[in-house]
């Protein structure tokens, strides 16, 4: 917000301040004099220009100017509640049926529903929307969908080249001080990222170590330095899944083909504080993060039960969400058509 006594400079390098401040409606406005004492002149700024911020000047012996609220990183989310259960009937508890790793089935049933579980936080963390605030089931805001909306995004049609990568990081150094970067990729972007820079290794390949013989060569990505920024490419397998990315057809700006994409994140500090963190409840070493809980039927191993089913039952519960902070530290690369 503009103070009085703030310098504003204009896109033809017209200087000026500021001498009264108002507002119109939503909109702030203001009142200025040109700071080399020149009257203005038609054309001097014209509708729809954009004056930046320089500085601010004031008189001897000047009052205190009106004070400013920051909150560069200020942004609110949701946590999201998640749940599972496992029920096993005391039949399917006692099944002589074993797998090939010598566990019940019963175990590996519970184990599977863990996994699932573990699947389901992972991808409200990475892709969920927040829910209104009038919801009784409320859903997080994800990382994917914060930094889309603040982080810094680059959009190229079919396979991305090395001058789209570097065009991208030259975006991020604008706007952070980041010198490496940790890429999450779908397959089909680590692919043609490896063919995009793949002309940078020595006589078009690079030797395979150890195991390397006369005929074996190639190129194994696994990071690329452009303006004294590092990129680390990780492959993101479910941005491969399309039973949770379901996709067909053409991309477009919303419609995204994930197998297509690139996550990049600063997974570093500011201020002491880390820009990505899992938020969750916490009292008195008492914590929401992951519950898991083990509930007795007549199946049990006490004499003592938690109800009179033919079986036993394990219950887990998260609530959590992730913070991150900083938006435009990170950002995002994919294909739109």
């Amino acid at each position: 917000m503009v103070r009085t006594g703030d310098t504003l400079r204009s896109e033809t390098g017209i200087q000026v301040r500021v001498s009264a401040v108002g507002t119109s409606g939503n909109f702030q406005t203001i009142v200025v004099n040109r700071t080399d004492g020149n009257t203005f002149v038609t054309g001097d700024i014209v509708d729809g220009e954009s004056l930046g911020h320089i500085s601010n000047v004031h008189g001897e012996y000047s009052t205190a100017p009106d004070g400013r609220l920051y909150l560069p990183n200020e942004r609110h989310n949701k946590l999201q509640t998640l749940r599972r259960s496992c029920y096993i009937s005391g039949k399917a508890l006692t099944d002589k049926t074993y797998l090939n790793n010598g566990k019940s089935w019963a175990y590996e049933q519970e184990l599977i529903e863990m996994d699932e579980f573990s699947k389901d936080r992972e991808n409200a963390v990475m892709f969920s929307t927040e829910s209104n605030a009038t919801a009784d089931a409320q859903t997080c805001d994800g990382i994917i969908p914060a930094i889309h909306r603040g982080g810094v995004i680059s959009n190229y049609a079919g396979a991305v080249t090395a001058e789209d990568i570097q065009d991208h990081i030259a975006a991020l150094r604008i706007s952070s001080p980041a010198k490496e970067y940790v890429v999450f990729c779908g397959m089909e972007f680590l692919s043609d990222a490896h063919k995009a820079l793949s002309a940078y290794a020595t006589g078009g390949g690079v030797e395979y170590g150890a195991f390397a013989s006369a005929n074996m060569f190639g190129i194994s990505l696994t990071g690329y330095k452009f303006m004294d920024c590092t990129i680390n490419f990780v492959h993101y397998a479910t941005f491969d899944d399309t039973e949770t990315l379901p996709y067909d057809g053409t991309p477009t700006a919303t419609k995204i083909n994930y197998s297509n994409y690139s996550l990049w994140l600063n997974l570093g500090t500011e201020r002491g504080k880390k820009l990505i963190s899992l938020k969750y409840k916490e009292l008195q070493g008492k914590q929401r993060k992951f519950i898991y809980k083990y509930e007795d039927g007549m199946m049990g191993d006490t004499a003592k039960v938690a109800n009179g089913d033919d079986g036993v039952a394990t219950h887990m519960l998260s609530e959590l969400a992730p913070e991150v902070r900083a938006l435009n530290q990170h950002g995002a690369l994919f294909a739109t058509s």
